[in-house]
């Protein structure tokens, strides 16, 4: 083994719970703080940066380490913003796309940062947001553990980046049930149409993909969904009716291997 070699690690990250990976898959570091626990400083994030903390100092070579920071999707906000050609530019859009997030969840949403998916000129995009403060105390620890992060990612954009090969340009929903959370993606046309999110789990779709097919106006025969599941979620994932639900392999782990510690560990305290 060289001695120079940089290690690359996995974290997921969920309100109050941390697990580390290897590149490998071995897990690493499970940490996981009790949900009542007070927080010491007064700050909303300390059990979340707690497990954090304990986790990069599992690390045994951190300065020639990098992290990839998997949030549990309940962390972060998501949402569709349209394309404008008055807004075309890389500022202009991040402009907007901050706005948007301002015109649905009020002036906390100030304090979040913003971005995109990448996509072609024209295109609508899946904009993510994440409260400043958190990601900046991210940062600030990894920098004290002298850990280099490589990214910071929602879980379910991570799942969807996996197998979003597969779906093509048709049509169709993409549902990602996390423990105690449930992400709807609607794409049309290669693009995103649609995102919605419920701190539930469902063990059938059907309602809430007919509301929101209905909330949206679309008159089109229903579309293929695509189900992935954390392993040791709860939720099914059935659906009754017309709409058909292909299940993906959620057999892999963070790294795509044909594990299951890490996800079914991920689970909120």
């Amino acid at each position: 083994m060289s001695l120079w070699r940089v290690e690359r690690y996995r974290l997921g990250l969920a309100p109050g719970a941390a697990l580390l990976a290897s590149v490998s898959g071995q897990v690493v570091a499970p940490v996981r703080i009790a949900a009542g626990e007070p927080a010491t400083d007064g700050a909303p994030w300390a059990a979340l940066v707690s497990a954090f903390r304990a986790a990069l100092k599992a690390i045994p070579r951190p300065e020639r380490s990098t992290v990839t920071v998997v949030l549990h999707t309940s962390l972060v906000r998501l949402r569709v913003v349209p394309w404008h050609d008055e807004f075309a530019t890389a500022d202009l859009r991040r402009a907007f796309a901050s706005h948007s997030f301002v015109d649905a969840y009020g002036e906390r949403a100030r304090h979040w940062q913003v971005r995109l998916s990448d996509g072609q000129y024209g295109d609508a995009a899946l904009g993510c947001a994440i409260d400043s403060e958190l990601l900046e105390t991210l940062q600030a620890e990894a920098h004290a553990a002298r850990v280099k992060l490589s990214s910071i990612q929602p879980y379910c954009t991570m799942i969807y980046d996996r197998f979003c090969g597969q779906f093509g340009h048709d049509n169709h929903w993409f549902a990602c049930q996390e423990s105690g959370h449930l992400t709807l993606l609607l794409s049309r046309d290669g693009m995103p149409e649609l995102v919605r999110t419920y701190d539930i789990a469902v063990d059938d779709l059907a309602p809430l993909l007919d509301r929101e097919w209905i909330a949206a106006g679309i008159d089109s025969p229903p579309c293929p969904v695509y189900f992935y599941k954390t392993p040791g979620a709860e939720g099914s994932g059935r659906t009754e009716g017309r709409w058909r639900v292909q299940s993906l392999d959620s057999t892999m782990d963070l790294f795509g291997r044909h594990k299951t510690a890490l996800p079914s560990r991920l689970r909120p305290a």
